[in-house]
């Protein structure tokens, strides 16, 4: 598979879309895995790597495919109130196809931390955490059954870190600082003892 998921995925059919808008040059469809709330991509059906790579023959091909989005974000902008158009170039672009997001929202929950594009990003959005919880990652269910002595952490420590680790942190970010006094504190058990 190359970098190019439109062509590889969405224009030969193997991924299915729910398209919003489509021209003979141009689909206008919901992202597979959307990062905002309402979140568009406007593509051309014929590979063009990047907008910095059009040719002066691609005029049209672009006055189009700004028509579309232009056509869509009137939608988006009618609908919510708000309304963002983007493109990424060199690494900030995972799949090399110039397409354009049209999105309005905040970033979904989901989203944050995972995968910026479906189409393969390894960048990864910061998260509310504190450093010190990177740490602590072993210790999440999915993690090893006994925390070894270096991540240890108290009864009290880990139910302030699960607690912490939610939404909770965002509402009162003074939780995060509660867990390392705990630890601190001592009282260490094995992760069956909690």
């Amino acid at each position: 598979m190359t970098e190019d998921f439109y062509c590889d995925e969405v224009l030969t059919g193997l991924t299915a879309v729910r398209v919003v808008r489509e021209t003979d040059n141009v689909l206008a469809y919901h992202h597979t895995r959307p990062f905002w709330p309402v979140h568009i991509v406007v593509i051309p059906k014929r590979h063009i790597a990047s907008l910095v790579t059009l040719e002066e023959s691609d005029d049209q091909l672009l006055l189009e495919m700004l028509g579309v989005v232009r056509e869509v974000a009137r939608d988006v902008l009618a609908e919510h109130g708000a309304c963002r158009v983007l493109t990424n170039l060199g690494k900030y672009q995972d799949s090399k196809h110039l397409h354009w997001h049209v999105s309005a929202g905040e970033p979904n929950e989901s989203a944050k931390g995972a995968k910026y594009e479906s189409q393969g990003a390894s960048a990864k959005r910061s998260g509310a955490r504190r450093p010190w919880f990177k740490k602590y990652e072993a210790l999440r269910p999915e993690g090893p059954k006994y925390a070894t002595p270096h991540y240890a952490l108290s009864g009290l420590g880990y139910l302030f870190y699960s607690v912490t680790r939610g939404d909770a942190l965002r509402a009162c970010p003074w939780l995060s600082y509660i867990a390392p006094l705990a630890l601190v504190l001592g009282f260490t058990f094995p992760r069956r003892w909690r």
